[in-house]
């Protein structure tokens, strides 16, 4: 993790940065994210369990059509990163004069595969419950993690890791700021859920958000800068201009999205500032209050008057 004395360095040489900020939602995109992601229990097991299989069999088949991901996964297998945090981490070696700030009213692979556009490398987070990979794929589970284990290969990269027997036996509730590295990670399926004829690539890191429920708001904001430190120190270190992130430690972890709008974007400024080209929120929202879009966007939008 990084010391207090290489934070305060990396805030002194950003502090020129500045930020932009955009807002993407629309009905239109309201209705499409109920359609997807508003699946009922059978289905989302049903899809899972289907997943599970192609991961097995390492090939799946497309209109008769076999598609082979062996090789994919092999490679996802050697390059995995396991992310103690006691791990060393290298140091920045990117600077940009300005970052463009997004809320998009989109799924984390949408928006992963938007960011894509360009010669930037970009990484995705994604949230894990820490104790299972794959949290509840195969027991109704609808959240990000379980989405994001049926719609792609990630599962390959979980399985075995040590973070999971450590949070279950030493830290179930909180869990810690254990990650895991996990590049390469195929697409099979669309948002919808068919499987794709060419599987395309990206780069994700999982990371468990703090369960805060019962906590005090003081221990909240403590654990969630930590987590999103921990999160853009490592996208920084390995190189990644732009990070995609959903409504991190929202929902079932127990934060309100305000509290987490704000740790985010205090993070972003100090020590972040400058050292990434993009930041996307994926927030998939069809609330007609925008419950999970309004309190970021609100929050995000005060960055451009950032001096």
């Amino acid at each position: 993790m990084a010391s207090a004395s290489d934070l305060r360095h990396l805030s002194l040489a950003r502090r020129s940065a500045t930020f932009e900020y955009e807002l993407y939602d629309s009905a239109d995109d309201a209705a499409e994210m109920r359609a997807q992601m508003d699946r009922d229990d059978v289905w989302c097991t049903d899809i899972g369990s289907q997943t599970v299989d192609v991961l097995e069999h390492e090939r799946y088949f497309v209109h008769g059509s076999c598609v082979d991901i062996a090789d994919r996964l092999m490679a996802q297998r050697l390059s995995t990163l396991d992310l103690p945090p006691e791990a060393e981490l290298p140091a920045f070696r990117k600077r940009f004069q300005n970052t463009r700030v997004e809320v998009r009213n989109t799924t984390l692979t949408a928006a992963a595969r938007q960011a894509r556009h360009g010669v930037f490398r970009v990484l995705t987070v994604m949230p894990t419950d820490g104790n299972h990979p794959g949290g509840k794929l195969l027991d109704h589970g609808r959240g990000i993690e379980e989405f994001m284990c049926r719609t792609t290969t990630v599962l390959t990269s979980l399985a075995g890791l040590a973070m999971y027997p450590f949070h279950r036996e030493f830290s179930p509730v909180v869990a810690t700021e254990w990650a895991a590295l996990c590049p390469g990670v195929s697409v099979i399926r669309s948002d919808s859920g068919e499987l794709l004829t060419e599987p395309w690539t990206m780069d994700i890191l999982a990371i468990s958000p703090p369960r805060t429920q019962g906590l005090s708001e003081l221990a909240k904001q403590v654990l969630l800068t930590q987590r999103f430190t921990r999160m853009f120190w490592i996208a920084g270190a390995f190189g990644y201009d732009r990070v995609v992130i959903p409504p991190f430690g929202t929902g079932a972890y127990g934060a309100h999205p305000e509290l987490v709008a704000d740790c985010l974007a205090r993070v972003m400024v100090r020590p972040f500032r400058g050292t990434f080209d993009r930041i996307v929120l994926a927030n998939p929202d069809w609330s007609p209050e925008r419950r999970y879009t309004r309190p970021f966007h609100r929050r995000f939008r005060q960055l451009t008057t950032v001096s």
